[in-house]
């Protein structure tokens, strides 16, 4: 096989991986976020070391204010809400 075509195997392969993690990347941060349940809070509904998923369009995303960032303060946030009550 021609170095050539090698390389635009390679380029192909290493692509589709770059590319599946940020599809995996961006799913985790604007749709959906899975927990552990650490302790037996939320008992006996959910079990401490039970996994949790989250719908994030359902709650809204989240619009930072930074300029609390910058001089060490806890930095606050609004949600934009689609319409949807959270229980």
């Amino acid at each position: 096989m021609p170095l050539n075509k090698l390389t635009k195997k390679i380029f192909k392969g290493l692509s589709l991986v770059v590319l599946t993690l940020a599809l995996a990347i961006a799913m985790q941060a604007f749709l959906f976020a899975s927990f552990k349940v650490p302790t037996d809070s939320m008992g006996p509904t959910i079990l401490p070391g039970d996994f949790v998923y989250v719908n994030k369009l359902l709650i809204g995303p989240r619009i930072y204010e930074n300029s609390g960032f910058l001089k060490g303060q806890q930095t606050p946030y609004k949600r934009i809400t689609k319409g949807a009550k959270m229980r």
